[in-house]
C-alpha cells in the first residue's frame, strides 16, 4: 500500500523512520529531530520510484528552489528528466553497498546513496547531497593531525588541494610567497612527495565529497 506523505509530514519526518534500536532513548529522538531541523547537509530517504519518505529541513529547502532538484507529488524530480532514469538505475545497481552518483548539470551535485532495507519492508536509500561548486564543497578529516603537519602547513595544504596556486595561497593567508613556498617544501618533505599529483594522492583518502 502506498502511503501519501504531504510536505508538512516531511517536516516531521524523523517520526516516520523505523523504530529506533532498543538501546535508543526518547531523549536521543530529541537530538535526531534537532539535527533534522538544523543540519546543513541535505538528506532524504527515497524509494525505488524516487518517492520521498523523509527529508530533513536542508533537503526541503533545496527542493523548494524549483531548480534542477525539486519535489512533485512527494517524488524527487530532477531536471532534465533523464537524470531520474539515471538515478533509479544507479540505486537499483547498488546492492548492499553505498555508492556516489554525480548529477552533471549547471550546478553539479554529488549524491551519496546508502541502502536502507528493514526486514519485510521495501528497499529505500538515504541520499546525502553535496554541492560541488561551492568553496566549501569538500569536507576534510583532521588531516593535519594525521599527517603531522603544523596548523600553518595544514592551511597551506588545504588551499593547494582546493586548486589554489602558491601565489593565491599566500595572498589568501596574508603571508609572503616565499613563506608559502617554504611551507610547501616542508609539506612535501614530511609527506615524501615530489609534486602536486603525488600530494593529492596522499591527501585524497581524507576527503569526503
Amino acid at each position: 500500500m502506498r502511503v501519501s506523505v504531504t510536505l508538512g509530514d516531511l517536516m516531521l519526518a524523523p517520526r516516520l523512520l523505523p523504530t529506533p534500536a532498543p538501546h535508543a532513548s526518547a531523549e536521543a529522538a530529541r537530538y535526531f529531530d534537532h539535527r533534522a531541523a538544523i543540519g546543513r547537509t541535505p538528506e532524504m530517504l527515497v524509494g525505488a520510484e524516487l518517492d520521498v519518505l523523509w527529508a530533513n529541513a536542508a533537503a526541503l529547502s533545496l527542493t523548494a528552489r524549483r531548480g534542477q532538484i525539486s519535489l512533485g507529488d512527494n517524488r524527487l524530480v530532477l531536471s532534465p528528466r533523464r537524470q531520474e532514469d539515471g538515478l533509479r538505475t544507479f540505486l537499483a545497481g547498488l546492492g548492499e553497498t553505498a555508492g556516489v552518483w554525480v548529477i552533471p548539470a549547471e550546478e553539479v551535485w554529488l549524491v551519496r546513496a546508502e541502502p536502507v532495507a528493514p526486514a519485510e519492508a521495501p528497499r529505500t536509500w538515504l541520499l546525502t547531497w553535496q554541492a560541488m561548486n561551492r568553496p566549501d564543497r569538500y569536507l576534510w578529516a583532521d588531516i593535519g593531525a594525521h599527517l603531522r603537519l603544523t596548523p600553518s602547513e595544514t592551511r597551506i595544504l588545504l588551499s593547494l588541494l582546493d586548486g589554489s596556486t602558491v601565489a593565491q595561497t599566500a595572498a589568501d593567508l596574508s603571508v609572503s610567497v616565499q613563506t608559502a613556498r617554504t611551507h610547501v617544501r616542508r609539506i612535501y618533505a614530511k609527506l615524501g612527495v615530489g609534486n602536486r599529483e603525488q600530494l593529492f594522492a596522499v591527501a585524497l583518502p581524507y576527503r569526503w565529497g
